[in-house]
């Protein structure tokens, strides 16, 4: 049973690589950009020439690797494919060491194998497939940090900067990591190993931050984290108040407050906007969007729910629509098949879970619970449940296993 996904996967990577096109999306071309830098000067540039600070350098770098073997981004979508074969063996095999149950086991890595947006995010120039690396490592050497292990700490914590400079989103991945060791280890050293990962996330995060500091004067991470706020949560905080909603207001929305950045930026610097890098008037953004998200929490609500539908239920009826040759609609109809049970598996696994191995239930849930609430504005959609859905298909797997042993405790057995 536990080869039943790896199979699967091997067999759904490699029809996709002859039937589906690559794609490239928006995003697509800001971390192109920086990889192509990257290969042929070996700094961190944007296509204006600037110092990026809007993408960091993980998902670049490992671009830039294809590039320089002259692989291309053709080349990068192997490699992500064969990263996600292997993440599907790894989730299989984690969850049956700590499960001994091959149903589990094999339910989860079917789902790892088999979810559409994951299949999507491998096809694509995006940060996904490599972010799930980081994340499900650090998870699992979390794990054996929260057994006192000073090593598997230093590693938990360098795996979850690793995952930030990926996707800027996880900067405090480490946080979640630190709390469940300190709730469900071991009570010999689980704070000290706390501290560590915290600790070592943070300082290898700095350094990043030091570069940006020195090559632009601006202390940032990721400018990334600026521009969201205004032009995706404040912009739908407004635009979900009028009439129409979020589709129909969101542009229009984004467009003022761009506006408004951009003559707030020629007040602060002096120069027209556009003379102004995108580092310097990010660091405007956030001033701008706070008051917006204060001033209606409710509307802030109903945006962060309307995400966590998107994320949690949403499918990739994109993705279906085009391999089955049907109507989105219809594709959105068949991805709830599947999102809605899978949910309430999860649901069912918490408990599972926590009867089972308590700090990987910890572990997973904060991650999960951690991913998600980032996550949570207008911009967010299916592919944001990727990084973290090797552990959402565990506790889905560990839900699977509950539903099995009711039955079987349920069914007579012949005499």
């Amino acid at each position: 049973m536990l080869w039943i996904p790896v199979a699967a996967a091997v067999l759904i990577q490699a029809v996709m690589l002859v039937t589906v096109e690559p794609e490239i999306t928006v995003d697509s071309a800001s971390y192109m950009a920086q990889a192509e830098s990257l290969a042929t000067t070996g700094t961190a540039r944007n296509a204006l020439g600037e110092p990026d600070t809007v993408r960091t350098p993980g998902y670049p770098l490992y671009l830039a690797a294809f590039l320089c073997t002259h692989a291309g981004f053709a080349g990068a979508i192997v490699g992500q494919r064969l990263l996600w074969i292997l993440v599907v063996a790894a989730t299989t095999l984690a969850c049956f060491r700590l499960t001994a149950n091959a149903i589990a086991a094999a339910a989860a890595g079917l789902i790892v194998a088999v979810d559409l947006p994951a299949l999507q995010a491998t096809n694509s120039i995006l940060t996904e497939t490599l972010a799930t690396v980081f994340v499900g490592g650090a998870v699992w050497q979390a794990y054996h940090a929260g057994g006192s292990s000073t090593r598997a700490a230093i590693a938990a914590g360098v795996l979850a900067a690793f995952a930030a400079l990926v996707r800027p989103v996880a900067i405090l991945l480490a946080v979640p990591l630190a709390l469940a060791i300190a709730i469900a280890g071991p009570r010999k050293d689980r704070l000290r190993a706390a501290v560590i990962v915290v600790a070592t996330s943070l300082l290898v995060t700095s350094l990043w931050i030091a570069r940006n500091y020195v090559q632009t004067g601006v202390a940032t991470f990721s400018s990334i984290s600026s521009i969201n706020l205004l032009l995706f949560r404040a912009a739908g905080t407004l635009a979900i108040r009028d009439p129409g909603g979020i589709d129909a207001n969101i542009q229009r929305r984004q467009a003022e407050l761009e506006a408004a950045a951009c003559r707030a930026a020629e007040d602060t610097f002096g120069r027209p906007c556009d003379a102004v890098p995108m580092t310097q008037r990010a660091s405007l953004y956030s001033g701008l969007a706070w008051p917006i998200l204060l001033n209606d929490p409710i509307a802030v609500l109903m945006q962060a729910a309307r995400a966590l539908v998107m994320i949690m239920l949403g499918g990739g009826a994109n993705l279906l629509a085009r391999m089955a040759g049907i109507s989105e609609s219809a594709g959105r109809i068949v991805a709830l098949a599947y999102t809605v049970p899978l949910a309430m598996l999860a649901a069912i696994g918490v408990a599972y879970w926590r009867r089972v191995d308590r700090l990987a239930a910890w572990l997973m849930v904060l991650t999960i619970l951690y991913l998600v609430v980032m996550a949570l504005g207008v911009e967010a959609y299916s592919r944001f449940r990727v990084p973290f859905l090797p552990l959402y298909a565990m506790l889905a797997g560990g839900g699977a296993a509950a539903l099995a042993e009711r039955w079987t405790r349920r069914t007579p057995h012949p005499n």
